[in-house]
């Protein structure tokens, strides 16, 4: 099974696979926390990766005016992943997708250990409730997150 596992390089599949895996090994009605913990896992996971792929791979620019200086995806050529984020704030959304990955790898973490010891060592974790994504800003060009004019502020004219 590993080797069928690392020989896809999709995180889709490896979630699919994952998917079946636990519907096959966990078919029980006395395994239906296990079931739907795993499932609950990979489509978190599916929910995250798209906007986390679109914010690791677009181009960035840093963009300053009267309110400091911000992170914006570099949409404005037409890259479709940056056009995906047009209107976010850059930071909120990866805070959020950093949180909801630390959630998930904490979860699974405990999944695996209860596994490992056959539940003996500890109950089977709660399912992850990952927050909604954030919300589109408000579509007003050059708004920021203030922790961006935080980091980068902008210098002053004396």
């Amino acid at each position: 099974m590993m080797a069928a596992w690392h020989a896809t390089e999709s995180d889709a599949t490896q979630r699919r696979m994952l998917r079946d895996a636990a519907r096959q090994a966990f078919s029980s009605p006395l395994h239906k926390a296990q079931r739907e913990g795993i499932e609950t896992l990979a489509k978190e996971a599916g929910n995250i990766s798209g906007t986390r792929n679109d914010a690791i791979h677009a181009p960035l620019i840093f963009t300053t005016d009267s309110n400091g200086t911000r992170v914006e995806p570099k949409y404005f050529y037409g890259h479709p992943k940056a056009v995906n984020l047009r209107d976010y704030d850059m930071i909120a959304l990866f805070d959020w997708a950093r949180g909801g990955c630390d959630l998930l790898r904490t979860y699974a973490f405990q999944a695996g250990h209860y596994l490992r010891s056959k539940g003996a060592a500890q109950p089977w974790p709660d399912k992850p409730e990952v927050p909604d994504r954030p919300e589109k800003a408000n579509a007003q060009p050059h708004t920021g997150h203030p922790k961006a004019r935080l980091i980068l502020p902008r210098p002053s004219r004396a």
